[in-house]
């Protein structure tokens, strides 16, 4: 009775949802090959940009030598125990 009821009605829920998921896939799909197709000029761009960049001359960084600080220590701040 009831239980069978109710997996009825999680079943109708369940399947309109896959339905809804399905077609939010599928409008997802539409705009992504539309969103490809729009930004594939840039693409070509940037694949110049890139060879550019890599037949560039690489810089050579040089780290840093460490410096040593100085510490004034009068004593003054020294306490007896």
């Amino acid at each position: 009775g009831l239980a069978v009821a109710e997996m009825g009605r999680v079943t109708q829920q369940n399947a309109a949802l896959v339905e809804e998921s399905a077609a939010a896939a599928a409008a997802l799909e539409e705009q992504a090959s539309r969103l490809t197709e729009a930004v594939a000029v840039f693409r070509i761009q940037q694949q110049q940009q890139h060879q550019r960049e890599t037949s560039a001359v690489v810089k050579t960084v040089t780290p840093a030598a460490p410096r040593k600080m100085a510490v004034a220590d009068s004593g003054e701040n020294w306490e007896t125990f």
